[in-house]
């Protein structure tokens, strides 16, 4: 099939129709403005006042000339200085910056987070539907916008998405434009995907930007993936040659020659904002780095290996056993400890600190437990007391972008924020949206978590704890990249209650199960029909499976 073809060859034309000329009215000349009197010299023999003409509306008296006096010719403008010129023009141009500036440099400081909501809460969103065994899409208001003819497909993130088409009795995977047209196909058994917050496409081995450019030098492909890093070799013999790691931006952040593939990048990388790798340079040799930056942290460790531990620690080994543990942080090596430990992280992402104990069975030369405060580096033995830190698993991001804090009482959990009471601490428990998320309901003026308690769910406005509905259930939480949250009824799990976070709209469903997106929600029924509602809870497609 040829890559370059459109799939769908008769799209609608869309029908273009030239707005009517506005009728040009000319601007008065002199001859048709309103009329003046020109001043006639009196005679220089006698100083006579000469009667003006008729008068119109107003009367405009005549200039009487004194006597043997000529008419004074009408001075010309003196133009105005250079300098000034200049100034009004920088003048007029400092205004235009400001104004641009207030258009655009919000746009130029959102968050990624915030840039990344705009693309997976867009309206323009097109949805894949099948018919008659087809794939093809539809938008929100349920029109068919490209025909089914694919074998399968994803719904569109931004301008494309990744179909699967026919090649004789193959099938392949190809991304597609918004008309249906193909882009780009992989060959025979590779897959395609893509990271929308870094807006990264894999093929196979390949790395595209969102234009479908390729990233990688001709000759280079990737060997290896971790946490979302690459390892990048050589095409022809992976196991000479140059090695390259490109971070999740798709940039090539440090290279070296090395006949070993062996690598490895620390988890926990999104939380901590830090990931760093340890690469094996040759035969028992390594180097650290950081995954972002390329930033050498340590080299010319001769060990006979190095890998990550739990977070930003590192385990060299002689032999079978740990000789020595590294705890990086920053892009310095914080402490080294020449017995093995165990770490454990605590608090919110980077302003959280680690726990950092003896993890050696017997008692004897066992070492105090340590305390390292990611955010001040420092290192204690003292325990941080109760309350100044929580443990807050996938909240944490959300914690530090919204300046607030989940605390724990007697009674439960509240929240803080701004060092405010805003929730009471009355909650089993407080569960909140992913970032992403969080920002697209912010751009839609709203703030919401879910608390739990006394066998319900209730959805609370964040900056002050009111309840803006209830849910009779505690198994309620928050979808990721949806607009919508969802529960069902423990006495009769068939039925499921919905609610748009946006709209505010909400409705029940009897239903195998429902599949929660951005902007629509798939109910699943038990005849083998799928629903597709939008946000406004509208049936918007029907489909037989």
């Amino acid at each position: 099939m040829d890559p370059n073809s459109n799939i769908n060859p008769n799209p609608e034309p869309t029908p273009t129709t030239d707005a009517p000329e506005a009728p040009v009215t000319a601007a008065p000349t002199a001859e048709t403005a309103a009329p003046t009197t020109e001043a006639t010299p009196a005679p220089a023999a006698e100083t006579a006042t000469t009667p003006a003409p008729t008068p119109e509306p107003q009367t405009t008296p005549q200039v009487t000339a004194a006597p043997q006096a000529a008419a004074a010719p009408t001075a010309a403008k003196k133009p105005l200085p250079k300098k000034f010129i200049l100034i009004g023009a920088i003048a007029c141009a400092a205004i235009l910056l400001v104004i641009l500036g207030f258009i655009f440099i919000p746009k130029l400081f959102r968050s990624d987070d915030a840039k990344l909501a705009d693309e997976i809460f867009s309206e323009n969103v097109l949805i894949a539907v099948k018919q008659d065994d087809k794939y093809g899409f539809i938008n929100l208001s349920g029109k068919i916008v490209i025909q089914p003819q694919f074998e399968s497909a994803s719904d569109f993130l931004g301008d494309k998405a990744v179909v699967k088409i026919k090649d004789g009795n193959d099938l392949q995977s190809a991304i597609i434009d918004r008309k249906g047209k193909v882009l780009l196909v992989a060959a025979s058994g590779d897959r395609i995907s893509y990271d929308p917050e870094y807006e990264i496409w894999r093929v196979g081995d390949q790395l595209y930007n969102k234009s479908l450019k390729k990233i990688l030098p001709e000759g280079k492909e990737i060997f290896s993936e971790d946490e979302g890093y690459y390892l990048v070799t050589d095409t022809a013999n992976y196991l000479s040659g140059e090695k390259t790691i490109y971070n999740r931006k798709g940039k090539a952040v440090y290279s070296y020659q090395s006949t070993s593939t062996s690598w490895d990048v620390t988890e926990e990388s999104d939380e901590l904002e830090q990931a760093y790798a340890a690469l094996e340079i040759d035969d028992g040799r390594y180097t650290i780095i950081n995954a972002d930056s390329g930033k050498v942290i340590t080299d010319n460790l001769n060990y006979d290996a190095v890998w990550t531990g739990d977070y930003t620690d590192f385990c060299l080994y002689d032999g079978d056993d740990c000789s020595k543990y590294l705890l990086i942080w920053n892009d310095k090596i914080a402490k080294e400890y020449d017995y093995e430990i165990e770490v454990y992280h605590y608090g919110a992402g980077k302003n959280g600190y680690y726990k950092i104990y003896d993890d050696t069975y017997s008692s004897k030369n066992k070492h105090d437990t340590e305390y390292f405060n990611l955010k001040t580096g420092a290192i204690t033995t003292e325990e941080p007391k109760d309350g100044d830190y929580e443990e807050s698993e996938d909240l944490t991001k959300w914690e530090i972008v919204t300046n607030s804090t989940i605390f724990s009482c007697n009674a439960g959990y509240g929240l803080m924020t701004n060092k405010t009471q805003a929730i009471p601490c009355e909650y089993k428990r407080i569960r909140t949206p992913d970032t992403v998320t969080y920002e697209y309901l912010k751009s839609k003026g709203k703030n919401y978590v879910i608390g739990n308690k006394s066998d319900k769910s209730y959805l609370l406005q964040a900056s002050n704890g009111k309840v803006v509905t209830e849910f009779d259930t505690t198994y309620l939480s928050f979808e990721t990249y949806s607009s919508f949250i969802g529960a069902y009824e423990e006495e009769n799990n068939n039925n499921y209650h919905v609610y748009n976070l946006v709209t505010g709209k909400s409705a029940t469903f009897e239903a195998n199960d429902i599949d929660y997106n951005p902007m629509y929600i798939r109910v699943e029924k038990s005849n083998d029909i799928t629903e597709y509602y939008n946000k406004n809870f509208k049936l918007i497609y029907t489909q037989n499976d």
